[in-house]
């Protein structure tokens, strides 16, 4: 569903050019869910973001994706931050491979 809503999108922009040019495509803040939804970010979280990210990587330049900003990482999903220590969930260690 994902791609297809890509697709239909990049479609959109291209007969909205301006002068030519049709804009990037900026995703700003996906993330998984809704925070409140889930007491733990685990595995299902990570395998999904990195599918969703694999795919940007893959249609990035076929649907001149420009940016994919995930939504507030820290304590929602990619970063456990307590008072005295910090950890990557199973979805921050799935950013941190595709950061590499």
């Amino acid at each position: 569903k994902a791609l297809q809503t890509l697709r239909y999108f990049r479609e959109l922009l291209e007969n909205a050019r301006h002068n030519g040019v049709a804009p990037l495509i900026s995703l700003d803040e996906w993330s998984i869910g809704p925070p409140w939804a889930t007491e733990a970010w685990g595995t299902p979280h990570a395998l999904y973001a990195a599918s969703f990210i694999a795919l940007l990587v893959r249609q990035a330049e076929p649907l001149r994706i420009g940016a994919a900003n995930y939504y507030a990482p820290i304590n929602e999903g990619a970063i456990s931050v307590g008072p005295w220590n910090a950890s990557l969930t199973p979805l921050g260690e799935a950013l941190a491979l595709y950061s590499r």
